[in-house]
């Protein structure tokens, strides 16, 4: 009654794109002419001429002197500090006790009520 369902509806059927009337060419660059090659022209190869290896003699290494050995520190005891006199700790003296103590005050009777 109060409630409508929706129209149940296709999903549109995707077409392919239409292809573009003008089509860019590509851009390619026209091939060189290559100038025919002289029939009586040879070309010198291009190998090298072998030489012979050279012979390997080691280099003479030169004699390493043997370093001196840096002599070690010689241990000097630190002199030690003289130990300062420490000052005498004061002397308790005990604080003089008043004699007489004040005699404490009687607290007032609290009112009884009736």
């Amino acid at each position: 009654p109060g409630y409508k369902s929706k129209p149940k509806t296709k999903p549109p059927i995707s077409k392919p794109a239409p292809e573009p009337a003008y089509k860019p060419k590509p851009k390619t660059k026209p091939p060189v002419s290559k100038p025919a090659p002289d029939p009586a022209y040879k070309p010198k190869p291009k190998t090298k001429p072998k030489t012979e290896p050279p012979v390997y003699k080691p280099k003479p290494k030169p004699k390493s002197k043997p370093k001196p050995k840096p002599e070690p520190p010689v241990y000097k005891p630190k002199p030690k500090p003289e130990p300062k006199p420490k000052p005498e700790p004061p002397v308790y003296k005990p604080k003089p006790k008043p004699k007489s103590k004040p005699e404490p005050t009687p607290k007032p009777e609290p009112p009884v009520y009736k």
